[in-house]
This record gives C-alpha cells, structure tokens and sequence, in this order.
C-alpha cells in the first residue's frame, strides 16, 4: 500500500463519516451517547467502584473518538439529541439548557 499517512488518515475519516452521517448512522450514534456515558453521569449508583467508572470512562471515550473522527459540531449535535428526546418523550430534556 503506498497511502501517505495523510491519504490513509482522510480516508479513514471519511468512512467514519459515510457510517454515522446517515439516518440510520445517526439514529446508531445516538444511542451510543446514550449508552455509553455522555448524556448521563459515569456511575449511576450510590457507591463508586473505581473499576467500573474505569470501564465505562473507557466506554466513553471511543464514543469521543467517533465523534472527534465526525468533526462534530456541538450545535448540531445538541439538536440531534434533542430531537431524539422530543421524539421519545414528547417534550425537551430535563435541564438542557438553550
């Protein structure tokens, strides 16, 4: 393969785009903020266990990553999530703030 780190970095980037920027892409990258801790706290019991909030920080974090590679937009994200809510619950997240 004789890809400069450069080609073979764009490339890369654009088949993270081509997979989480369509309806069913998005629909997979939301829940995957949902189910992976960020739009929610790292531990969600009472006690911490250090191993667990490891685990799911590590979770978190390809999550991140999927969206560094996206070169996301927050704006647009918040919108996204938001419309997720609406659509589930009828109404706007609890404490979102505009």
């Amino acid at each position: 393969m004789n890809d400069t780190p450069e080609k073979a970095m764009v490339s890369h980037v654009e088949i993270y785009k081509q997979t989480f920027q369509d309806g069913v892409g998005e629909e997979v990258l939301l829940d995957l903020l949902e189910r992976f801790y960020l739009m929610g706290p790292l531990v969600r019991t009472k006690k911490i266990d250090p191993l667990d909030l490891a685990y799911n920080e590590g979770q978190r974090n390809v999550v991140l990553y999927i969206l560094k590679q996206l070169n996301t937009d927050l704006r647009t994200l918040k919108k996204l999530i938001e419309q997720r809510y609406k659509d589930k619950n009828h109404g706007v997240i609890d404490g979102w703030n505009e």
